[in-house]
């Protein structure tokens, strides 16, 4: 093993990057000592050192430590899907040649971004998996405040615990349009459980999650209301108080496990079943059963190309007396539940640690 293997092999453990993402790095900095007119032998004695000081620039984290409660995450998605399909259609367009000199594929073949300024020119890796997490957390000398945390990378696959007091490090952001704090992962993130007996979510929620996100806390007979107010919000998400009223578990092939809801809000329809869909993604856990009360749906509303508004679970909070294994499995020819995850229009600039 060559000691740039040794020291790309090191840095991957200890950042979010890819091998792949860091020999890039290792690329760029070969041309550029090519470049400053450097020789072979002085590129292969600096360029090692060079790459292994970019990432402990990028290593030495300004992640503070917080505390918080996670309430629920969404699927994981790929940023780097959208831009790629873009140059793949240049291509078709223009042809290869066509979109070289267009500036949207570089002479070793790598597709590069062609949209916002901090990133125009810049190669679009393979994959830039994400995944958003939702949380009230104490980011400030113990006030609590509704924030977003990004993962990713290998991240997206971290342990999140629901409904209880967790510690984690991040990067603080700003917050954004509609007052969320937006909180960025480090490679050292991880979410340790905080000891708390006396903790009770149903309190915390009702004292603490309604006062942070009163336009947000909604009764089912308002989701096409509030869906209508909030659709251009890609990180929007709400709470309700529901009740289960049916729920069918899908086989493997299928996204979503599907869950119908409904709240006092909804009136008894002896004619047809009045209740609202909720797509489950297979990263919550369906341990409870049909006629569960009161449990408390964080989630996302969506809707179809018929205009029906559904809502796609980021998290369940139900009361631990109803929790038991249930089995009712529907198949891929009644599922119409949503596959893929829509991904934002623009992208935060990167986070510089």
């Amino acid at each position: 093993m060559t000691k740039l293997d040794k020291i790309v092999k090191e840095i991957v453990s200890k950042s979010t990057d890819t091998k792949e993402q860091v020999k890039a790095h290792a690329k760029r900095i070969t041309k550029e000592y090519e470049a400053r007119g450097f020789d072979k032998g002085d590129i292969e004695r600096l360029m090692p050192q060079a790459l292994q000081a970019y990432y402990k620039k990028q290593l030495k984290s300004t992640a503070n430590a917080f505390e918080g409660v996670i309430l629920g995450k969404s699927n994981v998605w790929d940023m780097a899907k959208k831009p790629r399909a873009a140059v793949k259609a240049k291509i078709e367009e223009l042809g290869l040649k066509g979109a070289m000199e267009a500036g949207f594929v570089n002479g070793e073949g790598e597709y590069l971004y062609n949209d916002f300024d901090w990133r125009k020119g810049k190669p679009i890796p393979e994959s830039d998996l994400q995944r958003s997490v939702y949380m009230v957390a104490d980011t400030d000398d113990g006030t609590f405040e509704l924030a977003l945390l990004r993962l990713r990378g290998s991240n997206c696959e971290l342990v999140t615990p629901h409904f209880a007091p967790v510690s984690f490090r991040a990067v603080k952001g700003k917050k954004d349009a509609k007052g969320r704090r937006l909180l960025y992962d480090i490679k050292v993130s991880e979410f340790e459980k905080v000891a708390a007996s006396d903790f009770n979510f149903m309190e915390f929620f009702e004292n603490t999650v309604m006062g942070l996100a009163k336009k947000s806390v909604i009764q089912l007979a308002d989701v096409e209301q509030w869906h209508d107010a909030n659709a251009d919000d890609f990180n929007r998400f709400c709470f309700s108080k529901v009740n289960c009223v049916r729920i069918n578990f899908t086989d493997d092939s299928i996204a979503s496990n599907v869950m119908e809801i409904d709240d006092i809000s909804l009136e008894l329809n002896m004619d047809q079943l009045n209740t609202v869909t909720v797509w489950m993604p297979k990263h919550i856990t369906v341990d409870f059963p049909e006629n569960t009360m009161e449990m408390i749906l964080v989630s996302q509303s969506s809707q179809n190309n018929e205009g029906d508004v559904s809502l796609n679970a980021l998290g369940v909070w139900v009361h631990p007396a109803f929790r038991i294994k249930v089995e009712n499995k529907i198949n891929g020819e009644n599922d119409v539940s949503p596959q893929e995850v829509d991904v934002p229009e623009e992208e935060t600039p990167e986070v510089k640690w």
